[in-house]
């Protein structure tokens, strides 16, 4: 058994995980919260061999099963969604339930998994990262809304509602600058990381907490 290996495909939902291990009959459901995840890791150690899990990435739903995974030492591949769509077509698959999404999950995991890489949590970067993409959310609104006051004059009467809108956005941008600040300077480890990207020509605050925050493994 040293060098067997086992694929298993988990359809990721808001409310469940559908676990499928390849080339067998065996399909699970858990309900997607930390005691139905518990669960599905007990189901995974009675499988034998090397284990490699993949999902799809369903912007966020599937982040406590990554981190559980992480936890627990197991191989978790993470891909996009079109990916699995093209298998799928090119399968000749069309139905689509959870059942048989996460067999096609199963399939692409056993023929593609060595050409792709485990997907890793960062727990010191997490918090950071949910800062940054909100910083980065109201940026672009701020934008937007200029835009807005561009094409309207001072003494419209809507002006005046889109100019308190714009500095309500600025106030919230400065808030989670703060925030940033303070987060990196209370972490030893953040704040070593990020003075260090700091000396590199041309790389400002902003830049590198991106960098910390969406590129980790760096």
């Amino acid at each position: 058994m040293k060098n067997f290996k086992s694929y298993i495909g988990i359809d990721v939902s808001k409310s469940y995980l559908d676990l499928q291990i390849a080339d067998s009959q065996i399909h699970r459901r858990y309900p997607n919260d930390s005691d139905g995840i518990h669960k599905l890791m007990d189901t995974i150690r009675g499988v034998c061999g090397e284990i490699t899990l993949l999902c799809e990435a369903t912007g966020g739903y599937e982040k406590l099963l990554v981190q559980m995974s992480n936890s627990q030492q197991l191989k978790i591949i993470v891909i996009q969604p079109r990916q699995i769509r093209s298998f799928a077509k090119a399968l000749n698959i069309q139905c689509k339930t959870d059942k048989i999404d996460a067999n096609v999950l199963a399939l692409f995991c056993k023929h593609f998994s060595h050409k792709l890489h485990a997907h890793k949590t960062y727990p010191l970067q997490e918090e950071l990262r949910l800062l940054i993409r909100r910083r980065n959310e109201l940026v672009e609104k701020k934008v937007e809304v200029g835009n807005r006051m561009e094409k309207l004059s001072k003494s419209d009467r809507i002006f005046a509602s889109y100019e308190e809108e714009k500095v309500f956005v600025e106030n919230l941008i400065k808030a989670i600058d703060k925030d940033l600040k303070e987060y990196i300077k209370s972490n030893d480890i953040l704040k070593k990381q990020h003075e260090l990207l700091q000396s590199i020509q041309g790389i400002g605050f902003k830049t590198a907490v991106e960098i910390i925050a969406e590129l980790p493994e760096i």
